[in-house]
């Protein structure tokens, strides 16, 4: 049981900050576009309606506080993630442990799971600081490429491909690297 990657962390508070962001990035800009569509909406509808006097009023209100919402949802999410993230909370030491054949995981020493083979990874994703590597349409592993204790992060893409049928997506963080890939995408 040759060890190939091994990745050390504890779930901080960036580790979190980090998911959130990517659950954003992988479902989409869905929510963002519904909400500033809706945000539009009520702005509409207040100018159409300005002259009823307190309904106006109502729907402009509504209209400011779906742009709270807007602008603060991650700093939102992020707060009920504190509160309801037992590792978090404890600050627990996770180490991920990828051999030739198996995936363990190690939560303060002692075993905590052992996914078994690669034929388990449902997915795959990365950005420019971190992987994600989905368990069974089920778990969804953070891995922090400055945290990798043993092994390359360079080769852990081309590793975990080798290993499974998944296939690595790259969700880009930065504004110029989403410009890159979305003309990429669009030719």
């Amino acid at each position: 049981m040759e060890t190939k990657f091994r990745v050390k962390m504890k779930k901080d508070t960036k580790a979190l900050q980090d998911f959130i962001l990517f659950t954003y990035r992988a479902t989409g800009n869905r929510t963002t576009r519904g909400i500033v569509l809706s945000v539009g909406l009520f702005m509409i509808s207040y100018f159409a309606i300005r002259d009823s006097g307190a309904v106006g009023y109502w729907i402009a209100g509504l209209g400011v506080l779906w742009l709270f919402f807007t602008l603060f949802r991650h700093k939102i999410a992020l707060a009920k993630l504190k509160k309801a993230d037992v590792a978090y909370q404890n600050q627990t030491e996770i180490e991920y442990i990828f051999t030739g054949g198996s995936i363990y995981v190690y939560e303060n020493g002692e075993l905590e799971t052992n996914v078994g083979g690669y034929g388990h990874v449902s997915c795959l994703y990365e950005d420019e600081y971190n992987f994600y590597l989905g368990i069974n349409n089920e778990d969804l592993f953070l891995l922090p490429r400055d945290r990798f204790v043993e092994g390359d992060p360079a080769e852990f893409v081309a590793f975990i491909e080798g290993k499974s049928s998944e296939k690595c997506e790259f969700l880009p963080v930065t504004l110029k690297n989403r410009w890159i890939v979305y003309r990429q995408r669009s030719k």
